[in-house]
C-alpha cells in the first residue's frame, strides 16, 4: 500500500513538473521575446499568466511535502539563484501587471523581459547548484512515511485535477473573449471579421 501510494505522489509531481515547465517557461519566454522585439505585434499576456504561477506553486508544495529533508538541502545549497529567481520573478510579474492596467508598453515591456530573463538564468544556475548538491547527497525515498504518502496520495491528485480545472476553465474564457467566426453561405462575398483576440 505504501508503494502504492509512493507511486501516485510520484506520478503527480510528474504531471506538476510538465504542467509547470510548460506554462512558466511559455509565459518566461513571450514576456523575453516581447522585451527582445519591441516593434513585434504580440498579443498581451493577460492575466492567464497567474495560472501558470498556481502550477508552479501547487508543484513546490507538493515536493516540500513528500521530501521536506531533499528540498532543505537544495534551498541550503542554491540559496542565492533561489533568491533571484523570486525577486525577478516578482519584477516580471510588476512589469505584466503594469502592462495590463495602464495599457502603455513602454517602460513596463522592458521590465516584464528584464525579469524574465533574470528567471531563466536563476533558474539554470539553481538547476546546476541543485544537481551539484543532489549528487552529493541523494534523496533519501525513506524520508516520506507511510502516513505521508497515505495522505498526499489522496490530496496531491486532487490539488492537480483543480489546477487542471482552473488551466481548462482560463482557456475557455480566453476563447470566448475572441471575436466570433463569421460563417459562409454559398455565393456569399463577405469576409470573416478580424481584430485583437487579446488571447494570452
Amino acid at each position: 500500500m505504501a508503494a502504492l501510494s509512493s507511486g501516485i505522489v510520484l506520478a503527480t509531481v510528474v504531471v506538476l513538473t510538465l504542467g509547470a515547465t510548460w506554462l512558466e517557461g511559455r509565459t518566461i519566454t513571450r514576456s523575453v521575446v516581447a522585451g527582445a522585439l519591441p516593434n513585434r505585434v504580440t498579443t498581451p499576456v493577460g492575466w492567464t499568466f497567474l495560472l501558470s504561477e498556481v502550477w508552479v506553486v501547487a508543484l513546490l508544495g507538493l515536493v516540500h511535502a513528500a521530501l521536506p529533508a531533499t528540498v532543505h538541502g537544495v534551498f541550503a545549497a542554491a540559496w542565492l539563484p533561489l533568491t533571484v529567481f523570486g525577486l525577478a520573478w516578482m519584477l516580471r510579474d510588476w512589469g505584466l501587471w503594469q502592462l495590463a492596467l495602464r495599457g502603455v508598453d513602454r517602460p513596463w515591456r522592458a521590465v516584464a523581459a528584464v525579469g524574465a530573463g533574470a528567471q531563466a538564468l536563476a533558474l539554470i544556475d539553481a538547476l546546476v547548484v541543485a544537481t551539484a548538491a543532489g549528487a552529493a547527497t541523494p534523496p533519501d525515498p525513506g524520508q516520506m512515511s507511510a502516513t505521508t504518502a497515505g495522505v498526499l496520495a489522496i490530496v496531491a491528485p486532487v490539488c492537480t485535477a483543480c489546477v487542471g480545472a482552473l488551466q481548462i476553465a482560463g482557456w475557455r474564457l480566453t476563447r470566448a473573449g475572441a471575436p466570433p467566426r463569421v460563417r459562409r453561405s454559398p455565393g456569399s462575398t463577405s469576409r470573416p471579421v478580424t481584430g485583437h483576440s487579446g488571447s494570452p
